[in-house]
């Protein structure tokens, strides 16, 4: 039996590495929470593509639909390009300013 097969398929978020269930993860770590089952959700791009500039930066909004007053109803998120993009001087210069705290 194939293992892939068995795997919950993962939500992307708007073509980058974020995952849906990251995020939440994250969100429940930071309020410490525990989520029985994944929130409604929406989410939007914020920022257009544009090759010309550190093109692979994503903003996005997700919206959340979770009935605690204590969790955030909006999350922005900025990607920074991924690894195979990032070997240019411009590239490694904005890694730096964008650095997970």
């Amino acid at each position: 039996m194939d293992q892939d097969q068995d795997a919950p398929e993962k939500e992307y978020l708007c073509q980058t590495e974020v995952t849906l269930s990251w995020l939440v993860q994250a969100i429940g770590d930071k309020f410490e929470k525990t989520f029985e089952e994944e929130p409604r959700w929406i989410v939007e791009r914020l920022n257009r593509p544009q090759m010309d500039e550190l093109a692979n930066t994503t903003v996005m909004r997700v919206t959340f639909g979770w009935e605690d007053p204590v969790l955030p109803k909006n999350v922005i998120v900025k990607t920074i390009p991924s690894k195979d993009l990032r070997d240019d001087e411009d590239s490694k210069f904005a890694l730096t300013k964008f650095k997970r705290c």
